[in-house]
């Protein structure tokens, strides 16, 4: 990609992904890395000395087709994004942060940025939690004062932490079916344990299931800009971020929490302009 300001870059971006553009072009052979964005190496992992780029087809990742039929491709999320939901949460004292589907490990980066309990990440493909674990070694070696990174491979559908205060992070890592079994173990977590948990969904495909679940209630809802030097280094210019929480007595609900999740594609999902009303 062409060095350029940041504003003209975020003008050019702003073209290409109009709408009217953006029905055209992505079909277009040569211009498909461009709308993908997560195969050129991020400037994240330029300031770290990690690797969390690239695109990888849930076939690469999948132990089993069967398996992979819940699964989503890996992409890394945008570390501004993370960076900046994280430090709305209203606590983070003695939390674990869990990313569930945490592919290369970019959001656990940002995580270690934070004061939490402790941060831990689970995949069920070994070859991006090899890289993972690179990467949390970089992190140790260069930041020793920050909460360390854990991994763990295994079902991230399935898996939960044995700990009562969790914030879990999910970058549309399932299909319908991997979200459902999650919700379901987390609800039991939560009603057998009195657990206090922030579910933070980044592109939030599946949000119904998680708004009809007797455990959880929503937080806040937000559409969040990539950072000016992280435009291009994704599929759009934008995500969609929702955050529920188990205990909505403890804290109110932000304005324009319940505001209603679409589609715009089968692996997009937007906010509506404005709050629906309540009755």
């Amino acid at each position: 990609m062409l060095k350029v300001g940041d504003g003209l870059r975020a003008q050019i971006y702003g073209v290409l992904h109009s709408p009217p553009v953006k029905r055209i072009l992505p079909r277009v052979p040569f211009m498909r890395d461009v709308y993908l964005g997560w195969k050129r190496r991020h400037p994240f992992d330029r300031e770290y000395g990690i690797e969390t780029s690239g695109f990888i087809e849930v076939s690469a990742l999948a132990p089993d087709p069967e398996t992979g039929k819940s699964m989503q491709c890996y992409g890394g999320s945008q570390p501004g994004i993370v960076r900046r939901v994280l430090a709305t949460l209203p606590d983070k004292s003695g939390f674990t942060f869990v990313d569930l589907g945490c592919g290369k490990g970019r959001a656990l980066v940002v995580a270690s940025e934070f004061d939490f309990n402790a941060i831990l990440g689970v995949d069920i493909s070994k070859p991006v939690l090899d890289q993972a674990r690179e990467n949390a070694d970089v992190v140790r070696t260069r930041f020793p004062e920050r909460t360390p990174i854990q991994l763990l491979q295994g079902n991230a559908f399935t898996f939960m932490p044995e700990v009562d205060k969790l914030v879990i992070y999910l970058y549309h890592p399932f299909g319908r079916e991997g979200v459902e079994q999650f919700v379901a173990g987390l609800e039991e977590k939560i009603e057998s344990e009195a657990a206090q948990v922030f579910v933070v969904y980044c592109n939030p495909v599946w949000s119904g299931i998680l708004d009809h679940s007797r455990a959880l209630s929503r937080w806040s809802a937000a559409t969040l800009p990539y950072d000016n030097e992280e435009i291009g280094f994704g599929p759009d210019m934008t995500d969609t971020v929702v955050v529920w929480q188990s205990e909505p007595a403890r804290y109110a609900p932000q304005r324009g929490a319940n505001r209603h999740v679409y589609l715009t594609g089968p692996m997009r999902a937007e906010l509506e302009a404005s709050p629906r009303a309540t009755h």
